[in-house]
């Protein structure tokens, strides 16, 4: 029930705001979910391991997180105004029930990806997401590199710190542009993140730290990739998603945007890094919990 949350609030948030202000609203959205993850993971991380009141630390956690949501949506459904609805307040035609109103929405979808944007929108963040789910081992490959537990945690921290900036200076990047060139700001905004952050990725994947500054290396690297190669699902897709799409569709064709993108890169990141690393880079699995120094040839799979 909670993931249905995302596209209900894009969708509003498509509703209330102009064109030319999405951007940097949804990366302000997107803030606020990195905040939250880390609030989440540093409260259940510390739990998880304690008794409270008689009762396992992680099972408190999920009442507290529970218990938080209920009371949000309390909060919002007495204070919120919902938006008023366009086009006259005519209510959707009715899809039937069952099989016929699956059909109906399976037909619905289908149509859409007569639009080329949409196509493109669509292949571009399943690619996209691949990567992004790829970049889950970044922790594995820090380690292998010879920074210590501590050291990652702390990259990990200031990577989704930048990131969360990152996702807000790419709304505003893209709205200033999209001001400025209504049919190409956006499309150039995903073209600068993406350039910009492909060298970087390449710095850090690709190339040996200097020795003795492995850490200050992949922490200085991590925080330009979250401040650079975050713009494109805030400052491009949503805003482009909003536009070509019925007002009445956006929350549902963007469940269905993020349930594509998700089960691409669920699917073939996870499946492409294993494959990759041990088949073609020959990535050792006996040997993986060895020292660092006889994980090299580990590290050089996962990365350099």
């Amino acid at each position: 029930m909670l993931a249905s949350l995302r596209p209900i609030a894009n969708g509003i948030v498509a509703d209330v705001t102009s064109e030319t202000n999405r951007g940097k609203v949804y990366g302000g959205m997107g803030i606020a979910m990195n905040v939250g993850t880390m609030a989440g993971t540093l409260i259940g991380t510390n739990m998880a391991r304690q008794t409270i009141f008689g009762i396992q630390g992680w099972r408190a956690a999920f009442v507290l997180i529970g218990t938080a949501s209920v009371l949000v949506g309390f909060v919002a459904w007495v204070l919120m105004q919902e938006p008023p609805k366009r086009g006259g307040g005519e209510a959707p035609a009715p899809k039937g029930r069952g099989c016929g109103a699956v059909r109906a929405e399976f037909w619905e979808l289908a149509s859409y990806f007569r639009m080329p944007s949409f196509c493109v929108l669509i292949l571009q963040g399943c690619f996209g997401s691949v990567a992004w789910n790829a970049l889950s081992y970044k922790t594995l490959f820090f380690q292998l590199g010879g920074v210590t537990d501590a050291q990652v945690a702390l990259i990990d921290v200031f990577s989704q710190i930048s990131g969360s900036l990152g996702n807000l200076l790419g709304g505003v990047v893209g709205d200033r542009l999209s001001r400025c060139s209504k049919n190409h700001g956006r499309p150039i905004t995903a073209q600068i993140s993406v350039l910009a952050g492909i060298p970087v990725a390449w710095f850090v994947f690709m190339t040996q730290p200097p020795d003795g500054g492995a850490f200050a290396y992949y922490l200085v690297l991590m925080i330009v990739l979250g401040l650079t190669a975050t713009w494109c699902g805030v400052g491009v897709n949503l805003p482009i998603l909003s536009q070509i799409v019925r007002d009445d569709r956006r929350a549902t064709i963007m469940a269905w945007q993020g349930s594509l993108e998700s089960s691409c890169s669920a699917i073939f990141g996870n499946a492409a890094v294993g494959f990759l690393a041990q088949n073609v880079f020959g990535y050792d699995l006996s040997n993986a919990n060895a020292s660092v120094a006889e994980n090299s040839e580990n590290s050089k799979a996962l990365g350099t």
